[in-house]
């Protein structure tokens, strides 16, 4: 993936040990990943356990220094809003003077993100994390498959705009992709331009 994206480093885990993921779904309790992804109704709160993991000092250390950061694609709640749920991490992002980069999801997720546009994602990964708005909400700009009862993340660029974030558009999707996901090379092409 780093290769694709042409970017430098290392993988770095979020946090040093295996978390499991709690929900509150609806006012119902829920665990673990899976049985969140496919739970129906509103996330009202997200946490990990055990909760006093900290994010490993190499995770910090590489967002302090880095020049941009990006947050996404990927679930928002079991994956992106799950790994910034470790503490230590949102701080290091908000202290951080890099441009911070949302990637948008082609399209939503069921059972997560049903009905949500692009600034819901945004709002929601700020709400449930405590993140800094993000500089620039990138978005995929042209047609894609969308699977029936999906449908693709619309990025309203007057309501992101007025949420203080850039709005940047471009052909993200993968041509070939059998379901909608972003193509490495172009994805990467664009965040290398925006750095």
């Amino acid at each position: 993936m780093g290769r694709l994206l042409g970017t430098r480093g290392a993988v770095i885990p979020a946090a040093p040990v295996p978390l499991r993921l709690e929900a509150v779904v609806d006012g119902e309790p829920v665990v673990g990943q899976v049985a969140i992804a496919g739970s129906r109704g509103k996330i009202e709160e997200l946490r990990i356990d055990p909760p006093g993991v900290e994010a490993p000092v190499s995770a910090t250390s590489a967002i302090a220094g880095a020049d941009q950061v990006v947050v996404g694609p990927g679930s928002l709640f079991t994956s992106t809003i799950a790994a910034l749920k470790v503490p230590g991490l949102v701080e290091a992002i908000n202290a951080s003077p890099a441009s911070l980069v949302q990637v948008c999801n082609l399209t939503t997720q069921d059972g997560e993100t049903l009905g949500m546009d692009a600034a819901a994602h945004v709002r929601a990964l700020c709400s449930h994390t405590g993140m800094r708005t993000p500089d620039v909400v990138l978005a995929h700009q042209g047609p894609i498959a969308v699977p029936p009862g999906l449908q693709a993340v619309d990025a309203d660029r007057e309501v992101l705009e007025e949420m203080g974030c850039e709005v940047v558009t471009a052909e993200l999707a993968d041509p070939g992709g059998a379901w909608p996901q972003h193509d490495p090379a172009r994805l990467g092409a664009v965040l290398r331009r925006l750095a």
